[in-house]
């Protein structure tokens, strides 16, 4: 590890001996204050508002509770370049593109699409949002490392699985880094890459987010920004470290839920639109069936009306059994149209079986739909309670994270009034030198005084 590496850790430790040892002389001020001030130590390296952001872009991706960590890093690091060779989810890389807008960094970022991820979506959310200082292209990740002039990415987003993180990979990687280079690696917790991981954090300063599958920071350039390199110190203590996890875990949690509140409320509308449109289909589907009722009933009436003609005409040729030649004649074209009516009585039956057959196969189609509309009905009842549930949950979240906010900032402020009582004990104790050096001083002169009388006692004792 280089000089200014070792120079900035050096005061950093100095920092913390001596708020140590100055809030070991305050003890006696109480036991409230103590834990207070330790807290205080804990939180002051990675207190910052960024924390508190509300994601713009959601997915559903695994990192969304890694989101407060990249709006604070970006704060800290202030990066010049950020470059994600393997886009997916792209929910982290739009979270560091948000905190570089919202800080209105002069800084560019860049990246690759992965196979995974959703193109249309996330090219049409860059281009609305963040076009004038974010890229993306269709490179392969070492080819689109290849691009970048030596020493100029300060932040680079790595996936577990990186072809990058190969000990070949490694040379570009070394090549492209700047000075003050951090490096985040998805992933950590995996089994597959433990050995690697446990490799890198011998080699590199690094702090790991131990949420999901786990997140390593790996600061890989010469210079450590300070509160980077306090996080990092803080991280090493396990009551640091706890306090430090718990809050970036309940933070993250939040992004996880409103996402899925988000999801929830999507499938409620999909739902519900299908629920209209099986409600209108069935509603056409009576409206068809109520047409036909009208036209089987308009064939029953004409199947009665030709029943009773045709008696009509039986009767009439029954008269004319007897007649003559002319009665034949008459009977010879009654015939005929009785065979005629006979065809159309026919006729009629056919069509209203056929009428028949089609009502009852509308009747199971409605039958069928009402069964559809059952489920959707259920489906909406389950959604509906469990976006209540996911509100609840969303309302608890946000009061404990108002009493974090709280908490964070009365140990602000316990911090800043630890400082000024700081100040004014060593002003005390440089008074207190000062009138110590004063008393020995005139102690000195005294006890010189004292033994000069001495001598002088002695030596008229002698003469006389």
């Amino acid at each position: 590890m280089n000089i200014k590496v070792k120079e900035v850790r050096r005061k950093s430790r100095n920092t913390m001996n001596q708020t140590i040892e100055l809030s070991t002389q305050e003890g006696h001020k109480g036991a409230d204050s103590d834990s207070l001030s330790v807290y205080a130590h804990h939180m002051s390296p990675i207190s910052s508002k960024v924390m508190f952001w509300r994601p713009r872009y959601l997915a559903d991706s695994q990192w969304l509770q890694h989101i407060p960590f990249y709006f604070w890093l970006t704060d800290v690091l202030q990066p010049k370049m950020v470059v994600e060779p393997n886009l997916n989810s792209a929910a982290g890389y739009f979270a560091i593109c948000q905190a570089v807008d919202k800080l209105n960094l002069d800084a560019f970022a860049h990246a690759a699409y992965g196979e995974k991820c959703n193109r249309a979506r996330i090219e049409k959310y860059n281009y609305e949002n963040y076009r004038e200082f974010s890229f993306l292209t269709e490179l392969g990740e070492r080819e689109f490392l290849q691009q970048f002039e030596d020493n100029k990415i300060d932040l680079l987003l790595l996936k577990h699985d990186s072809e990058i993180l190969t000990e070949e990979g490694r040379s570009v990687l070394q090549r492209c880094l700047s000075e003050n280079a951090v490096v985040l690696i998805h992933g950590s917790k995996g089994s597959k890459v433990r050995e690697l991981c446990n490799n890198l954090r011998k080699s590199y300063p690094y702090f790991e987010l131990t949420q999901g599958q786990g997140l390593l920071m790996l600061c890989m350039g010469e210079y450590i920004p300070p509160r980077l390199e306090a996080l990092i110190n803080q991280s090493k203590d396990v009551g640091a470290q706890r306090v430090i996890q718990e809050i970036y875990a309940r933070l993250g949690s939040a992004n996880e839920d409103a996402w899925q509140r988000a999801v929830y409320e999507e499938q409620v509308h999909t739902l519900t639109a299908s629920l209209n449109e099986k409600t209108l289909t069935i509603q056409q589907i009576q409206d068809v069936k109520q047409d036909l009722a009208g036209q089987l009933q308009k064939a029953n009436n004409d199947l009665d009306a030709a029943r009773k003609q045709q008696e009509k005409l039986n009767e009439q040729l029954r008269d004319l059994g007897s007649a003559t030649e002319q009665g034949q004649q008459q009977k010879i074209v009654l015939e005929k149209e009785k065979a005629h009516l006979d065809q159309e009585i026919s006729l009629l039956k056919q069509n209203r079986q056929a009428a028949v057959d089609q009502v009852g196969q509308l009747q199971k189609d409605i039958d069928t739909r009402f069964a559809e509309l059952a489920t959707l009905a259920k489906l909406l009842a389950d959604a509906d309670a469990s976006l209540e549930k996911l509100q609840s949950d969303n309302k608890a979240l946000k009061e404990k994270e108002q009493q974090a906010e709280h908490a964070l900032a009365e140990a602000n402020q316990d911090k800043a009034r630890v400082a000024a009582q700081v100040i004014e004990l060593k002003a005390e104790l440089n008074g207190q030198i000062s009138e110590n050096n004063r008393l020995e001083k005139s102690l000195a002169q005294a006890l010189e005084s004292y033994q000069k009388a001495l001598k002088m006692d002695s030596q008229w004792q002698d003469k006389s």
